[in-house]
């Protein structure tokens, strides 16, 4: 990529995705990654975490570690990008993490296609995690 005559790096994200597109595999940011993906942590994390449709498999980016980790479960595969991101993200805060204030955040940084998108497609996963779901959409409608 080029910016004002200079080179510019590819993100993680977008070192990640290649390698998925390469690999026809499924991907999305787990973790800090994925907090940071949704603005819910503005610190970059060092480590890259991503969950995957393919092998577990470490990758070295300048400085940094991407490590993908194979799941084939419903939330990854059967999921659009961004319910994949938020599901992630709600997994790395846990039960107890998503609380209003975090509810609130991924309200308003979701389109409501997506939020919309998130309810129908929490359905069949974790309760706590479908309850969510339907505090984001609520919120994200009649907020």
């Amino acid at each position: 990529m080029r910016g004002l005559g200079t080179e510019v790096p590819a993100s993680v994200d977008e070192v990640v995705r290649a390698v998925a597109r390469a690999n026809k595999w499924i991907v999305a940011p787990a973790g800090d990654a994925a907090l940071n993906a949704l603005g819910l942590d503005t610190q970059v994390p060092a480590r890259h975490v991503y969950v995957s449709s393919g092998p577990y498999k470490t990758y070295f980016y300048g400085p940094y570690a991407i490590e993908l980790r194979h799941r084939a479960n419903r939330d990854l595969l059967d999921c659009s990008p961004v319910t994949r991101t938020v599901i992630q993200a709600l997994r790395a805060l846990g039960r107890d993490g998503a609380n209003d204030e975090t509810v609130s955040a991924l309200a308003w940084n979701l389109t409501d296609e997506d939020a919309d998108a998130l309810l129908e497609e929490s359905k069949g996963l974790a309760s706590w995690i479908a309850e969510v779901a339907k505090r984001i959409w609520k919120e994200r409608h009649d907020g």
